[in-house]
């Protein structure tokens, strides 16, 4: 009965799971019982609830995040786009939305779940969410904010209880002992394989299905993330121009594929005369770039208007490119 012994507990050593009591987070998922954390958000006829199974866990453990978005009737909303760094030291190995949900009252319901590992221990965070919302019929959006998650990760203090096979005097051992552990080298290396090989496919599956954040929604993110923190009011107007010029800068590298975030001014519009796509944009992207260098350079200390312009001249650029054939 040793052999089956060690081959267990290697193998509980070797998964991601452990070999503690209880159910992988994955077989739970789709599971919805009493949730550790529990916190609605809302943004008026718009409510997101964020569901954790569990605040406190090992090293060795897993967590599942729900998310349930519910709209009343006469408007539209969707779940919030994602980013890796979202989820602070946690790794996404498994995501499964479902499809909406009509409710009795005629609003929606739309259900996602992640199911997390932590990287290491301590206090981790999953980060604040954007929540964006429209009523049917109109294209301005509204948004709102969910609060940031932290969970409690604990380090593995079970050492004893993952210990391979008990310890023996090797003068003691039997002659078969050599035989044993070459064959269970054989048995060992294949669990390695088959482990990590189910690894491998699980988180490549995920990556494939994971939606990818299109460049137009992750610059309005970011200005409206810029906007809230009212850095012209505290009075860091440079500190303002140089995060607004970069949103545009990053949104022109991911949209136009025009590598724009470390060239000079001058060096980037040149490129970009030369991009089709960018036609009819020219004169606006250089007024624009060119105050935010004056400010940056302390050449220029931007009014009021020419603050909101610059803000104006974004939006409208990313809104008339969004969806333009590159």
């Amino acid at each position: 009965m040793r052999r089956p012994t060690r081959l267990a507990a290697m193998l509980c050593l070797l998964s991601v799971v452990g070999c503690g009591p209880g159910e992988p987070a994955s077989d739970r998922q789709g599971e919805i019982g009493e949730p550790a954390y529990s916190r609605q958000s809302s943004g008026g006829p718009v409510r997101i609830r964020m569901l954790l199974d569990a605040t406190e866990i090992g090293l060795a453990d897993q967590v599942v995040l729900t998310q349930e978005l519910e709209g009343d009737p006469g408007f539209e909303a969707d779940l919030p786009d994602y980013l890796p760094e979202d989820f602070g030291h946690f790794a996404v190995v498994d995501m499964r939305q479902d499809s909406p949900v009509e409710l009795a009252d005629g609003g929606v319901l739309q259900r996602r779940q992640f199911v997390l590992e932590p990287e290491r221990t301590g206090t981790l965070t999953i980060a604040p969410m954007y929540v964006y919302f429209r009523e049917e019929g109109k294209e301005r959006d509204s948004h709102f904010v969910t609060e940031p998650i932290e969970v409690q990760v604990a380090p593995v203090t079970d050492v004893a209880g993952l210990q391979l096979r008990p310890t023996r005097d090797i003068f003691r051992a039997d002659p078969e002992a050599p035989e044993e552990r070459g064959w269970f080298g054989w048995v060992l290396a294949v669990v390695v394989l088959v482990v990590a090989t189910a690894i491998y496919v699980r988180r490549r599956r995920v990556q494939e299905q994971a939606p990818i954040t299109p460049p137009h929604e992750l610059a309005r993110e970011a200005l409206q993330r810029l906007i809230e923190r009212d850095l012209i009011a505290k009075g860091q107007v440079e500190q303002f121009f140089v995060e607004l010029s970069s949103i545009m800068r990053e949104y022109i590298e991911r949209r136009f594929g025009i590598h724009a975030p470390d060239r000079t001014t001058e060096e980037f519009l040149v490129e970009a005369s030369r991009s089709d796509a960018l036609t009819g944009h020219h004169r606006r992207l250089r007024q624009f770039l060119t105050l935010a260098d004056q400010v940056k350079f302390a050449v220029h200390r931007p009014a009021e208007e020419d603050t909101d312009e610059s803000i104006h001249v974004l939006k409208r650029f990313v809104q008339e490119t969004a969806s333009d054939a590159v």
